[in-house]
């Protein structure tokens, strides 16, 4: 079983679209979404999306987010959205904001589409509790006006993972499939917020 989800991915919009029977158009960062469709029945399976815009350089990932952060992921739960499923992870920041600012809370909750049965083939991998990454980040809103202290990945390509260790270690793409961004970053690049044009 699978479900079928449109979601635009520009900067960080992602569109949860309402099931058929359910009446209106949801919204998220002003942007509506055609409707989604479901097999019967289905609480598992992958999760189809369309995606519009990939990104080319650093500084057009920038242009549409609101702050990088290097930050460790934690705990997850799932949220559904008119029966779609969404995995939301509490990341604890690691030192200032890499760029950007960031609310000084000391922790962001991050928001992904999909859950552990319900993979989302197209968009990147849900983080992974322990492991330390590389976010470029933006609020989600659902609601337009209504903070819902939640984050996205930007365009769901604002993601690397940290591998390796000592000299070895490296920053590695985990962002939605076929990247054009480098597919990896040096801890110094990393830690100095200096990368690539």
């Amino acid at each position: 079983m699978f479900w079928k989800l449109p979601i635009a991915v520009a900067g960080l919009v992602l569109l949860a679209a309402p099931m058929a029977g359910c009446g209106g158009v949801d919204r998220v960062n002003g942007s509506a979404s055609a409707p989604a469709e479901r097999s019967a029945g289905a609480g598992q399976g992958d999760i189809h999306v369309s995606r519009i815009k990939d990104y080319n350089t650093f500084a057009e990932l920038k242009a549409e987010s609101t702050v990088a952060v290097r930050a460790t992921a934690g705990d997850a739960r799932v949220e559904m959205l008119h029966g779609v499923p969404f995995t939301v992870t509490s990341v604890k920041l690691i030192g200032p904001a890499v760029w950007g600012q960031v609310p000084p809370l000391g922790a962001l909750e991050v928001r992904q589409t999909g859950s552990a049965t319900a993979v989302a083939a197209d968009l990147s991998p849900l983080l992974v509790e322990g492991r330390e990454y590389l976010l470029f980040v933006t609020p989600w809103i659902y609601e337009k006006g209504v903070p819902t202290g939640q984050w996205v990945i930007t365009g769901d390509q604002g993601v690397y993972v940290l591998e390796g260790s000592g000299d070895s270690a490296r920053y590695r793409f985990a962002g939605a499939p076929k990247p054009n961004l480098p597919a990896e970053l040096t801890v110094e690049q990393v830690h100095a917020g200096s990368f690539p044009a």
